[in-house]
């Protein structure tokens, strides 16, 4: 089996020209990283727009529930119900997206499905800026949800194709990275301007990746070798920035040949065979520990949490969603040193003790414990000390894993699994909350977030692998070795 390129081995040649006009390197694994982390930063500019449909409720619902007229679109107050509607439903649409869209990217390429998300979620956002009408508003954020949550899997997909293997995990996380950036641009954003306004701004970066995409993005080298090699020759050249790309094409090929010879794909193919039951174990096992770490609960209902500990609710949010942006960005430069393993690990043990620390001050109040509001800055510094925890590997390493572990067969269905996975604890994990803090107290629920990451250590150190700087084909050999043990 032929490996991926050695970069450091290859002879470094006279730039040249190709009959596209494009500028093509010879061979140097950094000659070829910008160009390919600006491809994947213009991609997920899908994914940063989008992620405000999550936010999109915290600054619109003062609006929605105010007796005025001027900035009230609906014309009257909505309801406790319309609320947790209109709060709840991009989450169920979230498990519908990658359901009812599942194999366009497989009919259509990554480039073009990431394009029609783009050009209908801008319709949806336009639509909903308009909107005067609550039901309008039910459907138009379920779709949003829906789009946001299958884009997610399709940018996944696209990420982690067009990598090498020395940098896969980084363009994996510039999926999480634009995700959190763009639910601190809908913060923001909700603290100057109208709902008109508002959304509308959140829809403008959509209009720059639409454009980008149709001018220089190319399509995944692996969608395109099942159809027409010499596409996926040409879209190499420009991802690689170099004109040989024999021993690339070779190894997609045989990555897609290996996947060939198990003759299935799709969602059954998914528990039929080992190889891809441990795929789905780790996957789905790390996007639980994810979710269940509390970041949606934490992050939709922040103000809350910083109100209790009578610190300034809505301004410390914004302050929350820096904290977030700026650890992925940190975890985005650190992880080629440090693995995805170790920083999940590191993660886990620090979003536990911050959960704890929370944790023990709630129930300290709760029992009337004389000066204990004295302390309150104590908890409100964990609350930030856990986001950024968070940030740093459990919020890139569940995505970079999902990206990279299924067979190529089966990845389209694989990636929506997990991410409608994720829809569902994101549902139930925000859902839960106030009722938990009402029914058992503001404690328990970081109690028992914080024993959730405790085990998730024990999950991390020895059931998730150490994938970084391998192959697709030597990702399968190490799940293979894996299974065989058993």
């Amino acid at each position: 089996m032929e490996n991926n390129t050695n970069h450091s081995e290859t002879v470094y040649k006279p730039t040249t020209k190709t009959k596209d006009g494009i500028l093509l390197k010879s061979d140097k694994a950094q000659d070829c990283s910008l160009f390919i982390y600006l491809i994947a930063g213009v991609v997920n500019l899908t994914v940063f727009s989008s992620s405000t449909t999550l936010v999109w409720s915290s600054p619109v619902l003062p609006y929605l529930q105010s007796n005025d007229t001027n900035i009230n679109p609906l014309g009257q107050p909505i309801t406790p119900a319309q609320t947790s509607l209109i709060g709840g439903l991009p989450y169920l649409g979230g498990v519908a997206g990658p359901l009812v869209l599942g194999k366009l990217c497989e009919v259509y390429g990554r480039k073009w499905t990431i394009l029609l998300i783009g050009t209908f979620t801008l319709i949806m956002f336009v639509v909903l800026a308009f909107a005067s009408n609550i039901y309008v508003y039910y459907i138009t954020r379920t779709v949003l949800g829906g789009l946001l949550y299958y884009s997610f899997v399709v940018n996944n997909i696209y990420s982690s194709e067009i990598a090498e293997n020395h940098n896969r995990g980084k363009l994996s996380s510039f999926l999480i990275l634009y995700h959190v950036m763009g639910i601190l641009y809908g913060y923001v954003l909700g603290l100057f301007f109208d709902v008109r306004n508002y959304t509308l701004l959140c829809a403008a970066p959509l209009v720059v990746s639409i454009i980008s995409i149709i001018l220089f993005i190319p399509d995944s080298p692996y969608y395109l070798v099942r159809r027409d090699e010499s596409q996926a020759i040409a879209s190499l050249r420009r991802l690689r920035r170099r004109h040989e790309v024999t021993k690339d094409i070779e190894l997609i090929k045989d990555t897609i040949n290996n996947a060939k010879k198990q003759d299935k794909s799709g969602w059954s193919h998914l528990v039929s065979e080992p190889v891809n039951r441990r795929a789905c174990l780790i996957s789905v096992g790390a996007m639980s520990l994810n979710l269940f770490s509390g970041t949606t609960a934490v992050m939709a209902f922040s103000g809350t949490i910083f109100n209790a500990l009578a610190v300034p609710g809505n301004l410390v949010s914004v302050g929350l969603g820096l904290v977030k942006s700026a650890m992925t960005l940190v975890a985005l430069v650190i992880l080629s040193r440090f693995g995805k393993k170790d920083l999940m690990s590191l993660s886990t043990v620090g979003c536990s003790l911050s959960h704890l620390t929370i944790g023990i001050y709630f129930y300290l109040k709760s029992t009337e414990l004389e000066g204990i509001e004295s302390f309150a800055l104590i908890p409100a510094i964990a609350v930030l000390t856990y986001m950024g925890f968070y940030a740093v590997g459990l919020g890139i390493g569940a995505t970079a894993l999902a990206g990279e572990l299924f067979a190529d067969n089966v990845r389209t269905a694989g990636n929506s699994l997990v991410f409608i996975q994720s829809a569902l604890l994101g549902f139930v994990v925000t859902s839960a909350f106030p009722l938990v803090t009402y029914y058992l107290g503001m404690y328990w629920p970081f109690f028992i977030f914080a024993a959730i990451c405790a085990a998730g250590l024990i999950f991390i150190r020895y059931i998730v692998p150490r994938t970084d700087n391998k192959s697709f084909l030597e990702i399968q050999e190490i799940l293979k070795k894996e299974v065989s043990r058993k």
